[in-house]
C-alpha cells in the first residue's frame, strides 16, 4: 500500500498581532505485508514546510513494525516506530520511538 496525505494550513483572518501560519503537511504512507500478518512501513511521521519562514521544520524519516492478531473476533494491531527528524528546529523532537496497540473494529 502506498499513499501521501496532504495538508496545507494557512491564516486568513483573525487577531492582526499574531503571526501568521502558512504551513505544507505531508504524511507519506508505505506498507508492506509480510508473511505471517506482519507489516513494515514508514512510520506515521509528517514532513512540514513552514512557508512564511523558507524552512523545514519537520523532516522526519522513520520505520514501523506492526502485527495483526484476533482477541476472539476482535483484530488488533500491536506496532513500533522509529523516526528520526533531519530538520533543526525547536518544534519538534530530533528522534522518536513509540509504541501503540489499535483495536479494529471492522463493520
Amino acid at each position: 500500500m502506498w499513499g501521501c496525505f496532504n495538508q496545507n494550513l494557512f491564516s486568513f483572518a483573525g487577531d492582526g498581532s499574531r503571526e501568521d501560519v502558512n504551513v505544507s503537511i505531508l504524511q507519506p504512507i508505505l506498507n508492506y505485508a509480510l508473511p505471517d500478518k506482519w507489516s513494515i512501513g514508514t512510520s506515521e511521521m509528517n514532513v512540514t514546510y513552514d512557508w512564511e519562514k523558507s524552512r523545514w521544520t519537520a523532516l522526519p524519516l522513520g520505520v514501523k513494525l506492526a502485527k495483526l492478531v484476533k482477541f476472539g473476533k476482535l483484530p488488533v494491531q500491536f506496532s513500533g516506530a522509529y523516526e528520526y527528524n533531519f530538520a533543526d528546529d525547536y518544534v519538534a523532537p530530533r528522534w522518536t520511538v513509540s509504541f501503540a496497540v489499535k483495536f479494529l473494529f471492522p463493520l
